[in-house]
């Protein structure tokens, strides 16, 4: 019969003091070796592998955890690249990661900037100002100083960029330029002035919302350019209405939003107007997957709102009542996010609550992205989960939906 070998008692006493005081010292190089690799990758990819050795060594380190201090007076605007958190300012923009820690501060001498993000780039422009460039999480691409007064803006995925300014050929123009800085396409209004513009990902498509007059009456028009050709390959008319934003979703299909209307262009150009002739707009927001969440207010109370969520192709996926006051309001394109005077509430696309969070009251705007929602205080920003009472199972089952309506 074969013997058990017997465990062999450690003897603390036995232990060389010199082989503890090695452990630790090897250890403690490859944290270092870890912080050296994690800055030198992130110079050449922010977002990819330095990124996460650096939040590797500053867990370890304790360099990092929410809230982070700032005074929302300082902050003009907080929205998302990626998962990093973007504070414009009027001295620069700041980037905070997932985990709290501050990974970069751009400054900028801009009076009234405005940004626009997409994926990990930034557009800035200084509104009413000739200069706008354009920055990643951490690095200035360049700064350009435009020839006219600059009105609004846009950034494509691809880098290039749509430039609104005033003109002296006519109310207001229209360029773009791609990734290298190149004019690429330019369109002059004779008499409107251009109150939105927006790029498609790959930069080749441009919707345009311009505002004038006719007769005392507000006419607003939509233009879509495809920079290959030279004037517009659709033209619609909003006569009544004037245009806040419009959007480019699937292909050529287009959501404009304005004072009293709700539009979904369709592939033809065909106008699918949503009733808002009771329940006045009072917040939208059109995620960059392109999923479009719009609040109407009932009889413009305060109080009493419809969510109404669409898909990129502008069908309604729902429509929900909510009953609480709105200061802020988000969207990833898979949830949600509404603050009230002291809750933060987050919805699914499907209008179920997935998470609900008292919060204190001096709360002014937030943010989310995946499973993370930020909410800006008058000191500080923290972070929640978009869940909260939901089991796993409900949880899993909206993930999948969520994905199923993105795709579609």
């Amino acid at each position: 019969m074969k013997k058990r070998s017997k465990k062999k008692k450690i003897n603390l006493k036995n232990i060389n003091l010199k082989t503890v005081i090695s452990a630790f010292a090897i250890v403690f190089a490859v944290l270092i070796v870890l912080s050296v690799a994690a800055y030198k990758i992130g110079h050449f990819s922010p977002l990819g592998l330095g990124r996460g050795l650096s939040n590797l060594a500053d867990g370890v380190f304790g360099n990092n955890g929410f809230p982070y201090s700032v005074s929302s007076n300082d902050v003009e605007n907080m929205g998302m690249s990626y998962s990093d958190v973007v504070l414009l300012s009027d001295t620069g923009v700041k980037m905070i990661d997932s985990t709290g820690k501050q990974i970069s501060d751009l400054q900028h001498n801009y009076s009234s900037p405005l940004i626009y993000t997409y994926g990990g780039r930034s557009l800035i422009i200084d509104e009413g100002a000739r200069l706008f460039r354009v920055q990643t999480s951490g690095k200035l691409l360049y700064e350009m100083e435009y020839g006219f007064d600059l009105l609004t803006g846009d950034i494509a995925k691809n880098g290039s960029v749509a430039i609104a300014s005033k003109s002296d050929s006519g109310a207001s123009m229209l360029c773009v330029f791609d990734s290298k800085k190149n004019e690429v396409f330019s369109w002059v209004c004779a008499k409107q002035q251009i109150v939105s513009v927006d790029i498609s990902e790959n930069g080749r498509y441009i919707a345009v919302g311009v505002i004038g007059a006719d007769s005392g009456d507000v006419v607003s028009d939509v233009f879509l350019f495809d920079i290959n050709y030279k004037d517009a390959i659709r033209h619609i008319e909003f006569t009544g209405s004037a245009v806040a934003k419009v959007e480019i979703l699937s292909g050529k299909k287009l959501v404009v939003i304005g004072d009293n209307v709700v539009s979904f262009i369709n592939e033809k150009g065909e106008r699918n107007d949503v009733d808002v002739s009771l329940n006045t707009v009072s917040r939208f927001f059109v995620s960059d997957n392109n999923i479009t969440a719009i609040v109407l207010s009932k009889y413009s109370s305060s109080y009493s709102n419809i969510l109404k969520v669409y898909s990129s192709s502008g069908k309604e996926i729902s429509s929900t009542d909510i009953d609480f006051h709105i200061k802020s309001m988000y969207s990833d394109g898979k949830h949600i996010s509404f603050l009230s005077d002291d809750k933060l509430i987050c919805y699914d696309l499907y209008g179920r609550v997935s998470g609900e969070k008292t919060v204190d009251n001096d709360c002014v705007s937030c943010c989310l992205n995946g499973s993370d929602v930020y909410v800006l205080y008058s000191n500080s920003i923290n972070k929640y989960s978009v869940r909260g009472n939901s089991d796993e199972r409900s949880v899993k089952t909206v993930e999948k939906t969520d994905e199923e309506v993105i795709k579609n």
